[in-house]
């Protein structure tokens, strides 16, 4: 309706008024009376058809006209455009006309175009037992309306962003709104004249707590704090809620009124966040949480223990001013920060400095960090002391980097293609390409069976040559093969070790050569030792055949008596010298038949 609300009558014995008399002429009590009127209300009078009669200086005042220019004209000059034009306005002075009286809160326009609301009645007036005109009595009530809409606004605004519950002392429900009714999953119908405690856990309502929060709240004292609710189908809800005990007029109190906003998911991230931080300074980790220009938030117990500096030494400051020394690599830096920049997650292994200067290698797992909105906040950083790991596998590395310098590493892919191979064979004056085409494909170094072998036992000892372009000689190899899997078996690659056999190839056929020509040797002296011994034993038979001869002559033979005893002698000589040598001879044959042993050995090692 136009701007305002008022309550109608039917025309009455008390809605028709006799006609007064407004000139302040009228005599005794009813002068009084009208002059006590004039004084404390607006008062203006209309024809039937709503033409201005007169008016008095408060009502002209109030609506910054003088007389002389609202006499004659129409009400409307009061009213809002839109409203005058509406056809509630026509029945309004309709219903004046017929008798009815008009009562209620009323917008009207002054002269400057202002605002201002009244409290009015419009009761018709009778002259002769019939209506003759319209008297409006008028209170200003602007500020009151203002002040009613303000705080209706502020109502709105409340049921529009919280949850709003109504209840008697008794706790007994007297109204909801729907934000209420929606968090909880309720109807209105479904909580009506239930009790409080169908929203909370079985074992609290029952409790001496629950029935002194009842008690407080009947006393006066309003409840404010953080709530855990049980919805309708059962689920968990955290509310942060205010109890406002709410008083009548006199002071007692009547009713209580519940503010509350859903605060579960807040309350399910500081549980996790209390977690997390308890989690944090349990760890032997550092934890170490920046802003988004990565200045530190927050660092836990493990980053002091680790670092020796607190978070009171270390907030607002970078990371890198505090942690990165001059031993720190600053290709590894300038990678991290490039990580940073983007920003993006990555994880890295970087030598610093603790408090004390000392190098300290670390692992660093940082990960962005992003608002409810997806917008970047900052970093979180886990930070891990891999000083003594780091240092044994330097160690390693340089375990391995000794071995590649000699032996030949290499491994292939599951189907036998070459993944790797080491800068041995460059070493040896052999490029990297001529490596990688003739070792290329695994099938072609070991052969179906071979391979199906590996893959059986996961191990393989094996000699194999490779030969480089127009070369003279082979380079030989003594192998070892052997696969790795993973967790479930499969094997991820085939890896091989390899010592070069070369030379000791080489070796052992010089050595073998040797031993050859040491037997034939060998069989040559026996065989001259045999025609020593032989030509001994014959010497040795003539020399009998001379004394016995010489015997037999007498005086005659015995000059040849002595030459045939020089002559016996000389043949022992020989016997015992050819024993000699025999002797030598088989020493020499079983030392021969030990470096054959060795040699064989030697080639199959």
């Amino acid at each position: 309706m136009f701007g305002f609300s008022r309550s109608r009558a039917k025309t009455s014995d008390t809605d028709l008024v006799e006609e007064p008399d407004l000139s302040g002429n009228a005599q005794g009590t009813e002068s009084d009376v009208i002059a006590a009127i004039n004084l404390t209300q607006a008062v203006i009078e209309f024809s039937l058809d709503g033409t201005i009669r007169t008016a008095n200086e408060n009502f002209l005042s109030l609506l910054e006209y003088s007389l002389d220019e609202v006499q004659g004209k129409h009400h409307r000059i009061f009213v809002p455009p839109e409203d005058a034009k509406s056809a509630e306005y026509q029945k309004f002075w309709q219903d004046l006309g017929n008798g009815v009286a008009q009562t209620a809160q009323f917008r009207r326009i002054t002269k400057s175009g202002k605002d201002v609301w009244i409290q009015a009645s419009y009761p018709p007036i009778l002259k002769s037992g019939t209506v003759d005109r319209i008297i409006k009595f008028a209170t200003d009530v602007t500020d009151q309306v203002i002040e009613s809409a303000s705080a209706n606004s502020q109502i709105d605004a409340i049921n529009r962003a919280q949850a709003v519950i109504e209840f008697d002392l008794d706790g007994t429900i007297r109204h909801a709104n729907k934000n209420f009714l929606g968090l909880m999953g309720y109807t209105m119908e479904e909580v009506e004249g239930k009790h409080h405690r169908i929203f909370v856990d079985p074992v609290e309502a029952n409790s001496p707590e629950y029935a002194k929060f009842w008690d407080n709240l009947r006393l006066g004292h309003y409840q404010t704090a953080e709530f855990r609710r049980i919805t309708k189908n059962g689920s968990e809800v955290w509310i942060h809620a205010t109890y406002n005990p709410i008083s009548d007029p006199n002071g007692k109190i009547i009713k209580v009124i519940k503010f509350a906003n859903d605060i579960t998911e807040e309350f399910h991230k500081r549980e996790e966040f209390e977690l997390m931080s308890m989690v944090a300074n349990q760890t032997s980790n550092a934890v170490v949480i920046t802003d988004i220009d990565r200045h530190i938030l927050y660092v836990n117990s493990g980053f002091t223990n680790m670092f020796g500096f607190t978070l009171e030494h270390v907030a607002g400051k970078w990371i890198k001013d505090i942690l990165v020394g001059p031993q720190t690599d600053p290709a590894t830096v300038e990678r991290i920060t490039a990580e940073l920049n983007q920003p993006r997650a990555f994880y890295d292994e970087i030598e610093l400095r603790n408090g004390n200067g000392d190098p300290l290698w670390i692992s660093v797992t940082s990960n962005p960090t992003q608002d409810d909105h997806g917008n970047h906040t900052g970093f979180i950083g886990i930070i891990a002391d891999i000083n003594d790991v780091k240092s044994k596998a330097l160690e390693y590395q340089a375990r391995f980097d000794a071995i590649s310098k000699s032996m030949l590493f290499a491994d292939w892919e599951p189907d036998g293609r070459l993944l790797n191979i080491n800068e041995f064979m460059q070493l040896k004056s052999i490029s990297d390409a001529a490596t990688r085409s003739a070792l290329h494909d695994l099938h072609d170094l070991l052969g179906t069976e071979d391979l199906e072998k590996l893959r059986a036992t996961g191990v393989l000892y094996i000699e194999f040559d490779l030969r480089f372009g127009d070369r003279q000689t082979a380079f030989g190899f003594s192998a070892t093969l052997a696969t790795v899997q993973d967790s479930d078996g499969h094997i991820k690659k085939f890896i091989m070790y390899a010592s070069d056999v070369t030379d000791k190839r080489q070796v052992v056929s010089k050595s073998e050569a040797v031993v050859k020509e040491l037997v034939k040797s060998g069989s040559d002296i026996t065989s001259m030792i045999s025609t020593i011994n032989d030509i001994a034993s014959k010497t040795n038979m003539l020399a009998m055949n001379a004394t016995i001869e010489s015997a037999r002559a007498g005086d005659a033979g015995r000059g040849f008596a002595v030459v045939a005893s020089e002559v016996r002698e000389l043949a022992s000589q020989a016997g015992e010298s050819a024993s000699k040598i025999n002797t030598v001879v088989a020493l020499n044959h079983n030392l021969i038949a030990e470096l054959s042993e060795e040699i064989n050995k030697l080639r199959s090692s």
